[in-house]
């Protein structure tokens, strides 16, 4: 029995097309409600059966908030409906261990990957080890001792097995680590031949609650245990939030954070990932807390995920938390310019399915390049003064401001350039920071990019200076809102050589 084999049995997981926090999908396949199977895994109870909310007639309609209506079923169903089982040989010296259902975990000492899941499979053998069995075979490519050397230093309590003559890899084709295998045991007495319930081929780094809700055939005790569960458990069943929530900037958190080197600074991780830990992870440990370590780029609380929203398990234990307070500790009003009636749209919880999966890996590709819009790092939408208002306080500024080449833009254009909206955009500056530009008329083509275009309307900061302030790209506004705000014309492809901290150095006044 080869893998090819076992690939009906691959669990579907909601974030399959999905590029999560960089984390390669669960292949999906469509759940098996045979009688055979159904006599396999215990059905789904409690919350799983309940009737699925109505999908929304509409799909262009909308809420008080902006946000689409849902047009999907809630996925706990699927999630939890059995496949139909598969048999397969294993060698006699790992059959003969499986007497009763058994969590069956390939795995390498070699393999980072299977590195950071001990802790999650660790677990969850302390949570369901008087319920289901676990065994643990290591790859017959590592040698006894750094195979007894990783059991020791990652105090591995699941009992194991070493594939030195390769024949668990030869009888079940698996070929990757980590990998797990649920299986039943054999049907007949000194028969090899078990049954393949579900297989994670690979399994990947916070799966571990999807697995343990198929195991136990219920979403109780898992959600409400109040632990952080990460954006794969989430996907699991809300298929359709998961999908649009990979369309917003929350989504690529993290992955901004590594491309501007700040993965190791604990004051841009807290608002980047998902409760973020800075003490270490203890082997041995049962009860250790979930959540981001520093360094790991593929854990599933890598980016700003739906606790972090929405605090631990969500509102499944009881504890639902108050989002609204969870924007506020990130996006406070002096660290960006926010306004939650410009955000709360942003969010929408069910646009996803409004989108192709074409058009959601151009935008990830935008995002990428830099070039994907980020509508909260932007001014206010107030209307601007020009430079002229600006001059009567701070001409030192505004004489070497001259000298830039901000204050020659306009002339670089050539031809039809001048009359083209997409190209004075970056060359003026907006008559008013309103959402969107109709117009080459909406620019003050006359100053071409002056004081406004960088640090914002002057209207409310010239009135009363002491008051209000203007947004200084050097004392109040943080790096990464200045990026923004320069890369939204200092783009990759319109200007691949930019390096923000070079720039500013040019442009300082």
């Amino acid at each position: 029995m080869r893998t090819s084999s076992l690939l009906s049995l691959v669990l579907p997981c909601a974030v399959a097309g999905l590029v999560l926090v960089a984390l390669p999908a669960l292949a999906a396949s469509p759940p098996s409600a045979s009688p055979a199977a159904q006599g396999v895994q215990p059905e789904p109870t409690g919350p799983a059966s309940a009737e699925p909310p109505e999908p929304a007639a509409d799909p262009e309609l909308r809420d008080h908030r902006g946000w689409h209506l849902p047009q999907v079923d809630n996925g706990l169903q699927a999630l939890l409906a059995p496949r139909e089982p598969q048999p397969i040989e294993l060698p006699g010296f790992v059959a003969e261990r499986i007497e009763r259902r058994t969590v069956l975990i390939y795995i390498s000492p070699s393999c980072p990957h299977c590195v950071v899941v001990v802790p999650e499979l660790s677990q969850l053998y302390w949570h369901n080890s008087e319920q289901v069995d676990f065994l643990c075979v290591f790859s017959g490519a590592a040698r006894r001792g750094d195979v007894e050397s990783f059991v020791a230093e990652q105090q591995l309590p699941i009992p194991w097995l070493h594939d030195h003559e390769r024949e668990f890899a030869d009888s079940t084709g698996l070929s990757s680590t980590p990998s797990v295998l649920v299986v039943q045991p054999p049907t007949e007495p000194d028969s090899g031949t078990v049954l393949v319930q579900d297989a994670y081929l690979p399994y990947i780094q916070g799966a571990d609650s999807i697995l343990e809700m198929r195991l136990l055939g219920s979403r109780e005790p898992t959600l409400s245990r109040g632990s952080w569960l990460g954006a794969i458990t989430c996907a699991g069943c809300h298929t359709e939030e998961a999908r649009s929530w990979s369309m917003t900037h929350h989504a690529v958190a993290y992955y901004r954070l590594v491309e501007k080197g700040g993965v190791d600074q604990p004051a841009c991780l807290g608002c980047h990932v998902t409760n973020l830990l800075l003490e270490p992870y203890l082997p041995g440990q049962p009860g250790q807390p979930t959540g981001f370590r520093t360094g790991d780029h593929r854990s599933p609380f890598a980016d700003v995920s739906c606790e972090a929203c929405h605090s631990a398990s969500g509102p499944h234990d009881g504890q639902a938390g108050e989002p609204l307070q969870a924007c506020a500790g990130c996006h406070a009003d002096d660290h960006v310019p926010f306004g939650m009636e410009r955000a709360l749209p942003l969010i929408d919880h069910y646009g996803g399915f409004q989108v192709s999966d074409a058009d959601m890996q151009a935008w990830r590709m935008s995002v990428a390049l830099g070039e994907a819009d980020r509508p909260l790092t932007r001014f206010p939408a107030e209307p601007s003064v020009g430079v002229r208002g600006c001059v009567s306080c701070h001409k030192p500024q505004a004489r070497r401001w001259r000298k830039t080449l901000h204050a020659q833009a306009m002339d670089r254009l050539q031809g039809d350039e001048a009359e083209d909206l997409g190209c004075v955009s970056c060359h003026a500056t907006p008559s008013s920071f309103a959402p969107v530009a109709e117009s080459v008329a909406d620019f003050r083509t006359d100053e071409s990019v002056g004081c406004e275009a960088c640090h914002g309307p002057d209207g409310g900061h010239g009135a009363a200076p002491e008051a209000v302030g203007s947004w200084s790209l050097h004392t109040r506004a943080p790096e990464c809102f200045v990026e923004a705000i320069c890369t939204r014309c200092h783009s990759e492809t319109r200007d691949p050589d930019f390096e923000l901290r070079e720039a500013l150095e040019a442009v300082a006044h």
